[in-house]
């Protein structure tokens, strides 16, 4: 009789398991972020010999600026990330003189905007911009300027909805880990793991500028929590360290929940400028439409699914370049397993097929796998290997065969 109870008992938290973190909706939360940073370094050399008397000096320094901005809620999800840095460097070797400058910038935006609980209007933008420049008094190294640059929109309307449920899991942690440490009086229900999820999504994305204190604000906060929830047996210094453990040092995951399909239409373009010596300029045009499905299926505690699939057409054109149109069909399926804290397995399978207007049609095949696992507190294995194989149909004017592509990659190690 008691152990159809406890099988009982373990078939309802397992169900309750699974039931929360796929149900859960992560609260209004927000977040902004700027970061500055600078550095430089000095270089010299001299050296006087018999024979000869060199010296070199060489003065390196760069600086970069990053805004990261996150937003969930009701009516709108999104994410923007601007970085802009720049380095240059100057000296002289054996008096002749050489100086070198880099400007890197990025943009990414992507913003889905709900007007009913399921319906939205996608938009995204990406940029990016690379230039450089270099030149020397050597007559027989020329000045050199290159700009690499990229564009890219989107927009588009779909139905569904992705839910952040890594806060979930985050919370599920807080109970595994307090449970092996002895340290619960009973199960979380449903209303306690959501309350703690909750609580850990307004922490986590509260702005602080010392890392160390607004660590210790964070465990404050969370202590008063579940101490008002009264499930925990002992809060010791024991109970503490478990704490910490749960919220600071568990596998962050990223997981989701939920599903979408979209369509839209994109403009993208890709292209550079090589002006000394003049080597060739070039840019390429993509016009598309295209359909999408993702869908993200935490089934329990340990175990997630992902699958995403989408087709695009495509308008192809550039500098000195004809007219084109291709298709493409992709699809991935991702599956991971974190039985704890500390333990993860991630396998995953890519293909792509894309069908082209006289070039090489294209096939894709990859599959992955990640795995890495606590043999004991001081040692950890990590496994990681992939395969992909290529396969290009050449069906142009001057030849036809196909191009075949294979790639092996394990590694192994012990940390």
């Amino acid at each position: 009789m008691a152990a159809v109870f406890l099988l009982a008992t373990s078939a309802v938290n397992a169900q309750t398991q699974k039931d929360f973190i796929r149900n859960y909706k992560a609260p209004d939360f927000k977040l902004k972020r700027l970061i500055f940073s600078m550095n430089s370094v000095t270089d010299a050399a001299y050296a006087n010999g018999i024979s000869d008397t060199s010296s070199s000096l060489n003065l390196l320094g760069g600086a970069g600026l990053g805004y990261y901005e996150i937003k969930n809620s009701t009516k709108y999800q999104g994410e923007l990330s601007l970085n802009f840095s720049g380095n240059g460097s100057t000296g002289h070797v054996n008096k002749m003189r050489f100086g070198s400058t880099n400007l890197i910038g990025n943009g990414d935006y992507t913003g889905r905007f709900y007007l009913k609980d399921k319906f939205y209007l996608r938009s995204s933008i990406g940029v990016s911009l690379d230039a450089s420049h270099s030149s020397s008094q050597n007559d027989l190294i020329p000045d050199n300027t290159s700009i690499n640059y990229y564009r890219n929109f989107r927009v588009g309307a779909g139905i569904g909805r992705v839910e952040y449920t890594s806060f979930a899991r985050k919370a599920m942690d807080v109970e595994f880990l307090l449970k092996a440490g002895n340290r619960l009086n009973s199960d979380l229900t449903a209303s306690q793991l959501t309350e703690i999820a909750d609580n850990l999504a307004r922490i986590r994305y509260q702005r602080g500028f010392d890392n160390r204190l607004l660590r210790i604000w964070r465990l404050e906060q969370m202590d008063s929590i579940i101490g008002g929830l009264d499930f925990v047996s002992k809060r010791d210094m024991r109970y503490m360290a478990f704490l910490s453990d749960a919220m600071d040092y568990s596998q962050a995951l990223n997981r989701l929940s939920g599903s979408r399909i979209e369509f839209g239409a994109g403009s993208e373009m890709i292209g550079q400028r090589i002006n000394a010596p003049a080597i060739g300029n070039y840019f390429t045009n993509r016009n598309n439409v295209y359909i999408q499905f993702a869908s993200y299926i935490p089934t329990s505690y340990a175990f997630q699914h992902n699958v995403f699939a989408g087709f695009t057409a495509e308008r192809v054109s550039g500098k000195q370049q004809t007219v084109q149109f291709e298709g493409r069909l992709y699809g991935s399926y991702e599956i991971g397993w974190y039985p704890n804290t500390r333990t993860a397995l991630v396998a995953s399978a890519t293909l792509s097929i894309t069908d082209r207007e006289e070039v090489a049609d294209h096939f894709y095949f990859s599959p992955e796998m990640n795995y890495y696992y606590y043999i004991s507190p001081r040692t950890r294995l990590n496994i990681k290997s992939g395969f992909s194989a290529s396969i290009f149909e050449n069906n142009t004017y001057f030849s036809d065969g196909a191009y075949k592509n294979a790639n092996f990659d394990f590694r192994i190690g012990f940390t």
